[in-house]
């Protein structure tokens, strides 16, 4: 498992790297408006993609366990087909009001959910090998393409990069069918697909419900900040944030291991002790990111981002406590979704969307972009102490025995560090 985590946390590093270059390339080349603009047809991508997840999205992890890969593929990709047409026709119908590239981003939102699809397949059967490089493919297609794009041919428009951004979608799906294809069947079919879909969605639909309310968590102060300032407000915005947002790459590849494991094992208390190493490991290693995010001088970030990005070194301090929680809140997270406990997940997430949606409208128009990072700060430190009572309330452990179990864990990652460096 160990090895799992390493190569995991190195493919999400190189896709950081990748991605940070990404930043900076259309922070240099866009500009703080464009980005503001970019960051809207950004959360429509992913709001219709979470859509299409209510079928074929995270509940596939547990679920493969019961029906085949070729059911699974078959209604997930349907589904999807008739989610990214609806949204084609609801821009289309709409194109007045929104102005959107709506056939560009009908085919992105379709063949990202395809690729969602089979990532989440390769996680459920602990094939993370495929999932890391299908990820890295399509992050050194992204940076590549966005450099050619931006540098050699001076095309630096939003739907360039959005073209770009297809591409290496498309790329990633050739890999991503090709890793799935190696799947062994180990389920027969045995119920009808009709049954599949119901069953599915009945999955789907807490998880994806609170996925969509921890993406409102996530981005709805995006709206409320464009709302009451500007596009150039929230493209300034949406960098620091995505910045701050690299620093939870490790605990990410950690609780993507973790869910995987916790899905197919049938031994509660290992699960409660992996948690528990999962935690500390996950927040040590995001401390140390912080810090260093922290110590880059101001001056440094105004030569990679452009003077326009100055004022986002101030946005670390305030986003730093919640980039901080939020790395052990996704340890949290997943222990939830690996044992099935998805309500657990739908109570935090609707608890930090009410939390963010009070506190945006009430910090947003008086601090502008410091209201935006505060806001993010508190609801996500809330949303862990939140998760802690609940983790407690859901393996019956006293206060003694998690601060006991936190020290131990400690002691065995200390030795099996050390004994890995010797």
């Amino acid at each position: 498992m160990i090895n799992k985590i390493i190569g995991t946390a190195f493919s999400r590093g190189l896709m950081a790297i990748f991605g940070l270059l990404t930043l900076i390339l259309n922070t240099r080349y866009l500009g703080a408006e464009k980005l503001g603009e970019l960051a809207v047809y950004s959360i429509t991508i992913t709001l219709v993609v979470q859509v299409s997840e209510f079928i074929g999205g995270p509940s596939l992890v547990y679920l493969q366990k019961k029906f085949s890969t070729l059911q699974i593929l078959t209604v997930s990709h349907l589904w999807s087909v008739t989610i990214a047409l609806l949204t084609f026709l609801f821009l289309f119908l709409f194109n007045e009001n929104f102005n959107f590239p709506f056939l560009l981003l009908a085919v992105i939102i379709l063949i990202q959910a395809a690729n969602h699809t089979h990532l989440h397949l390769l996680v459920g059967k602990e094939m993370i090998y495929g999932y890391n490089l299908s990820s890295i493919i399509q992050s050194t297609i992204m940076v590549s393409g966005i450099f050619i794009s931006y540098q050699i041919l001076g095309t630096t428009e939003i739907t360039d990069y959005l073209h770009v951004y297809l591409i290496g979608q498309i790329v990633m799906l050739f890999f991503t069918i090709w890793f799935v294809s190696r799947v062994s069947e180990s389920n027969k079919p045995t119920s009808s697909n009709w049954q599949m879909i119901k069953e599915t969605f009945n999955y789907g639909a807490i998880i994806q419900g609170t996925n969509l309310l921890q993406f409102g968590v996530y981005r709805f102060n995006y709206l409320i900040l464009e709302s009451f300032t500007s596009f150039s407000n929230l493209g300034i915005y949406s960098v620091g944030n995505q910045l701050s947002e690299k620093v939870l790459i490790p605990g990410n590849a950690i609780s993507t291991v973790q869910y995987s494991r916790i899905a197919n094992s049938e031994e509660k208390e290992k699960s409660i002790d992996l948690t528990f190493s999962m935690i500390l490991i996950s927040s040590m290693v995001t401390l140390f990111a912080i810090i260093g995010l922290l110590i880059i001088p101001q001056s440094i970030i105004s030569l990679i981002l452009g003077v326009e990005f100055s004022s986002i070194k101030s946005l670390f301090f305030y986003l730093a406590p919640g980039v901080f929680f939020m790395s052990v809140s996704t340890i949290f997270s997943h222990y939830f979704a690996g044992l099935a406990l998805y309500k657990y997940n739908f109570l935090t997430s609707g608890f930090g969307l009410v939390l963010s949606l009070l506190l945006s409208l009430l910090l947003i128009p008086v601090f502008n972009l410091e209201g935006a990072a505060i806001t993010t700060s508190i609801v996500f430190t809330f949303q862990t102490v939140f998760q802690i009572i609940m983790f407690k309330k859901e393996t019956k452990l006293s206060w003694n025995s998690m601060i006991w179990k936190f020290i131990h864990t400690s002691f065995d990652i200390k030795n099996i560090l050390l004994k890995r460096i010797r």
